[in-house]
């Protein structure tokens, strides 16, 4: 079941992180004016939008396939992911080797690690594991993939003791406590993944007041605003103390880790369904006249966002003008995200079909044969 809305807002997001990665990443910076570069800046809150999308959109589909089981809902993930991104790791090297860069061992042990989504951020804690050949769009991948593998297993455990759909937020919420505590005890990118999954939750959890109602009421909505509040004030009020009490700077505070932008994410997260909340109780007034047209780049938006970066990186140095550069990028851009989605992901699917239909009952693939012969 698709809620066209929730595509329009997937499509404008998708545009919006290829936009700013144009601006932030291009000669186009310094001749974009300072009010566009300023309503592009929002990267990461971007992302932090499609978490919230993914786990509103997951819990759709899992209400519809609750019988799946364990490998039905891996193999329909993995087919979702990687068969795009790996085909994304071919463009890259394809650029890369069109732009002169010789490739090292380290190349390819960094695309081992990128296979098995252990990607990041540079300034997270652990080992420096970064996107493959810089891809950067890729960190937010190697969160979203584990909160996939996460969620499985603990719908599992909530539905195996009986826990109401209600409480479900708060178990997610003592899960994102506990990793907490234990990534201020030892700085590790698992903590932080498993920390951050509250976040993904709070979609999947709107999704479930949205599917029960068709409506959204404070008092449904309550239990997860209480728990993103309760991860502002476990994160945020020791940041206040060395703050406003120890007078350290907002880099000496960040100097191990980016700790003020974990604490963003909650505090954004809470924004973001308050404001949709309001929205909503306002019949999202003029929502198609703002965001509906983005639904064309729905389709797309997985490929869109994945490919874009690696194409930004191509150099082209037969052509001067700034603007034809910007113009042929975001042609080749929209022209693979379309062969992706619309043409190459469909053939991945079929081949599969096939390959399950064989493997599963061959004597019907065999009957199958036989009979399409004979017609």
């Amino acid at each position: 079941m698709k809620i066209i809305k929730l595509e329009a807002i997937r499509g404008f997001v998708a545009l919006y992180v290829v936009i700013h990665h144009f601006i932030l990443f291009t000669q186009i910076y310094s001749l974009t004016p300072a009010f566009i570069k300023f309503f592009f800046r929002f990267g990461r809150e971007a992302v932090l939008i499609f978490f919230l999308l993914s786990g509103f959109v997951i819990c759709v589909s899992h209400q519809k396939n609750n019988t799946d089981s364990f490998p039905i809902y891996f193999r329909k993930r993995f087919l979702r992911i990687y068969p795009i991104l790996l085909f994304t790791f071919f463009i890259s090297i394809l650029i890369f080797y069109l732009n002169g860069y010789q490739f090292s061992f380290v190349d390819f042990k960094s695309w081992i690690q990128n296979v098995f989504q252990l990607q990041r951020i540079n300034d997270e804690p652990g080992w420096k594991i970064e996107p493959f050949l810089g891809n950067l769009p890729l960190w937010s991948l190697g969160y979203e993939w584990w909160f996939y593998m996460l969620f499985f297993p603990l719908i599992y455990l909530l539905n195996r003791f009986k826990i109401k759909a209600r409480n479900n937020i708060y178990v997610v919420l003592l899960f994102s406590i506990i990793s907490w505590i234990l990534f201020i005890i030892h700085p590790s990118h698992v903590f932080l993944v498993l920390n951050f999954f509250l976040l993904w939750w709070a979609g999947f959890y709107c999704a479930q007041i949205f599917i029960e109602h068709r409506d959204f009421k404070l008092e449904d909505l309550f239990p997860v605003l209480i728990s993103l509040f309760i991860m502002v004030l476990i994160i945020g009020l020791p940041i206040a103390k060395d703050f406003f009490i120890e007078n350290r700077s907002i880099a000496q505070i960040n100097k191990n880790f980016p700790i003020t932008n974990y604490l963003y994410n909650y505090i954004e997260a809470l924004i973001l369904i308050i404001t949709g909340f309001v929205w909503w109780k306002f019949n999202l007034f003029k929502f198609d006249l703002v965001l509906g047209w983005f639904k064309i780049f729905a389709p797309i938006s997985y490929a869109l966002f994945v490919i874009h970066f690696p194409v930004i990186q191509l150099k082209l140095p037969c052509i001067e003008n700034i603007y034809l550069i910007l113009i042929l990028k975001s042609a080749i851009i929209l022209l693979l995200s379309c062969f992706l989605e619309m043409i190459f992901q469909p053939w991945i699917n079929k081949l599969h079909k096939k390959l399950n239909l064989y493997f599963i009952s061959p004597n019907y693939v065999i009957s199958n044969t036989k009979t399409n012969n004979i017609l």
